[in-house]
């Protein structure tokens, strides 16, 4: 019995990091977005541990100028298992909510995610999160985005600002080696972006 009792310690404290039982996603809603500012380029310096996996490096974007209230997303990073660059679209709108994200995958088709822009200056960093039902669960994610590759001194205080005024829990984050990424992010090119 204590072996079982064990076992599933071991299995149910990860999941509960990824997800949590029979709750539901806050119901907040965010400033808007000015698109105008958010457009350029973003590093993206954080994201939670339940949604890294390990697979890519080097993760960057680049957000348009809107056109008729919509901008594009274009996302790329280096697969660490060929070191082929990938490159995601997505097309981006305001709501009543925040901002969706509609992204374009070649074999799944469309996707639509509400990412919630919970604070951001616009010209050093973005914080954003995700709270997604699945079956009975939610996982709540978070990613923190910068304009330069080093991030401003006092970013950890400004995410934990950004969660606390919206009464959230700050999720295990994941820090991204921007540092050593110079000579990948030259070689990015942006050709959707045209």
């Amino acid at each position: 019995m204590l072996g079982i009792k064990i076992l599933f310690c071991l299995i149910a404290i990860p999941l509960s990091q990824a997800t949590q039982c029979s709750k539901t996603c806050p119901n907040i809603t965010v400033k808007p977005v000015d698109f105008e500012k958010m457009s350029g380029p973003w590093y993206e310096y954080q994201r939670s541990s339940n949604n890294y996996d390990g697979s890519d490096k080097c993760p960057k974007l680049v957000w348009s100028k809107p056109v008729k209230c919509i901008s594009k997303l274009v996302y790329k990073s280096v697969s660490n298992l060929t070191n082929v660059t990938s490159t995601m679209i997505s097309q981006v709108v305001s709501n009543k909510q925040g901002t969706g994200f509609t992204y374009h995958l070649p074999i799944y088709g469309n996707l639509f995610k509400e990412h919630l822009i919970i604070a951001t200056d616009y010209k050093s960093y973005a914080v954003v999160y995700t709270c997604e039902k699945r079956g009975s669960n939610i996982v709540e994610l978070g990613w923190v985005f910068t304009r330069k590759m080093s991030p401003p001194c006092d970013i950890e205080d400004i995410v934990q600002e950004a969660f606390d005024n919206y009464n959230l829990k700050v999720p295990e984050m994941v820090t991204n080696d921007l540092e050593s990424c110079s000579c990948v992010f030259c070689s990015y090119k942006f050709p959707e972006m045209l």
